[in-house]
């Protein structure tokens, strides 16, 4: 249905100049490239894994301390610049005498290395091994976490642990990493990314 009356004369009042098309199009296509230089850079980037000085994080009461910052490092622009893409994992439904077991990518974006103070779990029944505890920039490390639900006190239901990291990143001094699963007592065989 084609429009009548007032309604046409504004639609022909309002038609695109073949230039202005062109630079509707090419900002478009502009943006659309910037969208996937952003994503193939942040998810497809292949990172060298450094290993060196490994640290275990372990689940320590009492002995979490403040990242120290300095201010001199908060106004250059040489800091390290911590990225985690996927900082969380469920593993599903597993048994409780299974251990299950993922690795999650650390890398340093900025410009001067990446430090990790310390690493801590939430519960006895994680673990996680870092590669180093020095990324240079540019490098990442690989944190690996294990998830040993015989050592909860649960037997059955949803169990969520985490592993925090203290860094030398002044924008992130603190990172996360979840991990949760459905333990089910009734479920038997290994599953992936699981050892007995």
């Amino acid at each position: 249905m084609h429009p009548t009356g007032k309604n046409a004369v504004a639609l022909q009042a309002m038609p695109w100049s073949r230039k202005g098309r062109l630079i509707m199009i090419s900002v478009c296509v502009l943006m659309v490239g910037v969208f996937i230089a952003v994503n193939n850079f942040s998810q497809n980037r292949a990172v060298e894994i450094e290993y060196g000085n490994a640290l275990l994080a372990e689940h320590r009461i009492g002995t979490v301390r403040a990242a120290g910052l300095s201010t001199e490092r908060l106004t250059q622009n040489t800091a390290p610049s911590a990225y985690l893409p996927k900082p969380f994992h469920d593993f599903g439904r597993l048994n409780p005498d299974h251990i299950a077991k993922i690795t999650f990518t650390l890398s340093n974006l900025g410009d001067s290395p990446l430090i990790i103070h310390n690493a801590y779990t939430t519960c006895t029944c994680a673990r996680a091994e870092i590669s180093t505890q020095s990324i240079t920039p540019g490098k990442a490390a690989l944190i690996t976490v294990q998830l040993v639900p015989d050592q909860t006190h649960f037997s059955s239901g949803v169990i969520r642990r985490g592993v925090l990291i203290e860094t030398n990143d002044p924008l992130q001094p603190w990172i996360e990493i979840w991990v949760q699963a459905r333990l089910d007592p009734a479920r038997g065989g290994n599953q992936g990314g699981l050892e007995k």
